[in-house]
């Protein structure tokens, strides 16, 4: 059995097998409270990454400006470190807008 909890993630259970006297009630009621019961939880793990994400990019960014090489910050020095602190952004930004669009779906 699997069922879609969320656009990007699967729930599989498959060989999962819990004992007929173990049950807390009917499949039938528990699988929409499993459903329902993640989504809100999702969402917030979406933003906390994008919050580090963003901190991660801002903690590279001062690094690079500050570390001084041959007199000359990385920053200033290495043009390849720029491209690739701006693709960093880029993702961070990508980030935001997928959870912009989630939390409007929602």
């Amino acid at each position: 059995m699997a069922f879609v909890l969320h656009p990007f993630t699967r729930f599989k259970s498959a060989g999962l097998r819990v004992p007929k006297d173990k049950l807390l009630g009917s499949l039938d009621l528990v699988l929409p409270v499993i459903h329902g019961a993640g989504s809100d939880e999702w969402m917030l793990c979406g933003l906390l990454g994008l919050g580090m994400a963003e901190a991660a990019y801002e903690h590279a960014l001062s690094y690079t400006r500050q570390r001084i090489q041959n007199r000359v910050s990385l920053y200033g020095q290495h043009q390849v470190i720029r491209h690739d602190l701006a693709e960093m952004w880029g993702e961070v930004e990508a980030l935001r807008a997928l959870c912009y669009i989630v939390i409007m779906r929602e």
